[in-house]
């Protein structure tokens, strides 16, 4: 994995970001299914090619049970793909308010995962080799929970410009958070409110130093 490098690339895809509607609800990218079954299924598929290729003179005679295994690991793999998709066709992610949600309507069950920004530990967007094939990125979070400490609680795949968009207000809304957690950075922020800054040229500055002398000094 490794983080989207910084450049030209990154600005423009930053100000198309900005220009998001992140309150409209929106799937993962529509690779996001074909990458989950490709990550999770790799050593199957790896043992497919294998095989086929160990064994292809062999399917004729002796190799009959080998294929018929073979057939029900690529219908496992169909069942497992067709699952990814109809997962990914039923969750949507949207902003409601301050609120990140996370809702999977699908037919037997349906959830709704609502996340704050102050809960939020640490948000990174990165890319493997398959999400640069199909030129997405992954969206991923960690939660302020110890339960979950040594994994990452949502791995989401979007178009670069929407992942960087989910990043940016995330941020936003977090340090917003601290902010108004914090009576120190509160004040702090009020009192940049009203500071005014203003600047003097060496003339001014001469004049109200010799204005400013007292007489009983000289």
């Amino acid at each position: 994995m490794r983080e989207l490098p910084p450049g030209d690339t990154r600005r423009k895809t930053t100000a198309v970001a900005t220009a998001l509607d992140l309150q409209q609800a929106r799937r993962c990218h529509f690779a996001a299914p074909l990458i989950a079954t490709l990550k999770g299924t790799w050593a199957i598929i790896v043992f497919l090619i294998v095989t086929f290729f160990r064994e292809i003179s062999a399917l004729k005679s002796a190799g009959t049970l080998l294929l018929f295994a073979a057939l029900g690991l690529v219908v496992l793999l169909l069942l497992i793909l067709v699952f990814n998709v109809l997962r990914w066709r039923r969750t949507y992610i949207y902003f409601s308010g301050r609120d990140l949600v996370v809702e999977r309507r699908l037919a037997i069950s349906q959830s709704r995962t609502t996340l704050r920004p102050e809960s939020v530990a640490s948000i990174n967007i990165q890319q493997g080799i398959l999400e640069r094939l199909f030129r997405v990125s992954r969206l991923q979070f960690d939660l302020n929970s110890a339960a979950t400490a040594d994994k990452t609680d949502f791995d989401l795949i979007f178009p670069t410009a929407v992942a960087l968009a989910y990043q940016q207000e995330l941020e936003r809304l977090r340090m917003t958070a601290e902010v108004a957690a914090d009576p120190v950075q509160q004040d702090m922020q009020a009192a940049s409110e009203f500071l005014v800054l203003r600047r003097f040229t060496c003339k001014e500055v001469a004049r109200h130093a010799l204005l400013g002398t007292s007489l009983w000094s000289i």
